[in-house]
């Protein structure tokens, strides 16, 4: 069987609802009025979501004393993510060039 991730991102000015729409997704929060539906999935399950999607809010998210890779291991420890979902993780840092901030705190990245 073979891991397939999709990355993407939202792009607005602060205020536009970037935060709120994946805090929706995530099933954090729930709508105001009517449902959230996403592909197939109607948005109301947290179990059924957290099993698909990965979400790791910007504050309060990380512990800032730990380097952003204990940051990701801690959470995969905690999350019970399989060997071969760890790899696709380690490589997409690779691939989005993200190695030069692998052993950097947490708590001097923007926004911690």
């Amino acid at each position: 069987m073979s891991t397939k991730a999709i990355f993407f991102g939202l792009v607005g000015s602060d205020g536009a609802g970037k935060s709120t729409l994946l805090r929706l997704i995530a099933t954090m929060i729930k709508p105001t009025q009517g449902e959230f539906s996403w592909t197939d999935h109607v948005v109301a399950s947290r179990q059924k979501i957290k099993n698909i999607i990965g979400y790791m809010p910007q504050r309060f998210g990380l512990y800032q004393d730990f380097d952003s890779g204990r940051d990701m291991t801690f959470f995969m420890d905690v999350f019970d993510i399989p060997r071969k979902e760890r790899k696709c993780a380690k490589i997409s840092i690779w691939v989005f060039q993200l190695v030069t901030l692998v052993d950097r705190l947490a708590a001097i990245f923007p926004g911690a």
